[in-house]
């Protein structure tokens, strides 16, 4: 019975430093606090004497505070704490139970929020990881947020990994690579706020209504453009003009915001994806149906400032797009630049500052 224990136990533990390993929680990494606005079901909660309840989601343990938030670390129910009390005499039970304890915690340890095994999902150093109900999503935003009272700005993520190659769709749409993220951190504006697309980062237990189609044909739906519209309101608490900007088919997702949002005070998108119908043709994939087109809204929005950014070198979405969106914007306000040797994804961290610190005006 004694060797039973210790292998239980090795086996735990070997387990659990298989599972840091995997997601990145060594050294000096600490565990994100999540702060989850709105309800969310949980399995079991126990109220304590100051009112405040603790709440275990999917391994997750929260505490909802006065201000209807949920503050969530990353930890094990106290139930599954070992004694000599659990291991029963019988062997039938003592290995079912060592099985269902391994499993367990397998799961809740080693699972990420994505699914996207390759997907970074560190925080950016000084921001804070809140999930914020838009629409019937749960969307992830980073947040650094130092004076309210200032304006705000809004950095919208691209497709992220839509497809694995070039038909094949992704189970999970968490970008791969932190680009937007990294130049938002670069950001020395008080309030800047990182939003991710339905779908990405947030568990999918927890946005029941994902489906592939939100990261394919339905990607700037009119669902998606909401409830990205309904996370920068409640953050921009104060409901002040606030500034966006949009990488890929965040760009298009901009345009489209700012035209149902009158508190957008300027816009800028990186490689943006300015008509998905020249998008789509060009690269010879199939349409989005599900989706609203960014440029047949060019021109509702072209008085407010614009600066339409693209990279030379990009096979993704090339200089054209951003062009055409401009023509047809037929508007002072709509500008585009086109940067050297700048690829979809590479060289934006170069060019950054001089873009952020530079004000977007019509001319």
């Amino acid at each position: 019975m004694k060797f039973l224990s210790n292998l239980i136990t090795f086996e735990i533990k070997r387990t659990q430093r298989h599972c840091e390993e995997s997601v990145g929680r060594r050294g000096n990494l600490k565990e994100p606090r999540v702060h989850m606005l709105h309800e969310i079901a949980a399995p079991s909660s126990m109220t304590r004497n100051d009112g405040s309840k603790s709440i275990f989601i999917t391994g997750r343990h929260c505490e909802e505070r006065s201000d209807a938030a949920i503050s969530c670390v990353m930890r094990s129910p106290p139930s599954l704490a070992l004694s000599r009390d659990d291991f029963a005499p019988s062997w039938l039970l003592v290995m079912a139970r060592y099985l269902l304890l391994s499993s367990f915690l397998f799961l809740a340890s080693c699972s990420t929020p994505t699914g996207n095994k390759n997907a970074d999902v560190s925080q950016p150093h000084n921001f804070e990881k809140v999930l914020v109900k838009g629409d019937d999503f749960l969307i992830t935003t980073f947040q650094k947020i130092t004076d309210q009272s200032a304006p705000f700005v809004f950095y919208i993520e691209g497709d992220g990994l839509a497809f694995n190659g070039k038909y094949r769709v992704s189970p999970n749409p968490t970008p791969r690579k932190r680009m937007l993220i990294n130049l938002a951190a670069m950001d020395k504006r008080p309030n800047v706020v990182y939003v991710a697309r339905p779908c990405q980062y947030t568990p999918m237990e927890l946005n029941t209504k994902c489906n592939s189609s939100y990261w394919t044909d339905k990607r700037l739906s009119d669902d998606s453009v909401n409830a990205l519209n309904e996370v920068i309101n409640k953050t921009n608490v104060n409901y002040q003009k606030f500034s966006l900007i949009g990488y890929s088919g965040g760009g298009g997702i901009a345009v489209l915001i700012a035209a149902r949002n009158p508190k957008v005070k300027d816009i800028i998108t990186i490689a943006g994806n300015l008509d998905h119908e020249a998008f789509t043709s060009y690269h010879n994939v199939s349409p989005m149906p599900g989706s609203l087109n960014p440029i047949d809204y060019a021109k509702s929005v072209n008085k407010i400032p614009q600066l339409h950014l693209s990279g030379e070198k990009d096979p993704i979405v090339p200089p054209f797009i951003a062009e055409k969106y401009v023509k047809e914007s037929a508007s002072s306000c709509a500008q585009q630049k086109v940067f050297p040797g700048v690829t979809h994804k590479d060289g934006w961290n170069k060019v950054w500052e001089s873009v952020y610190t530079s004000p977007v005006r019509c001319y």
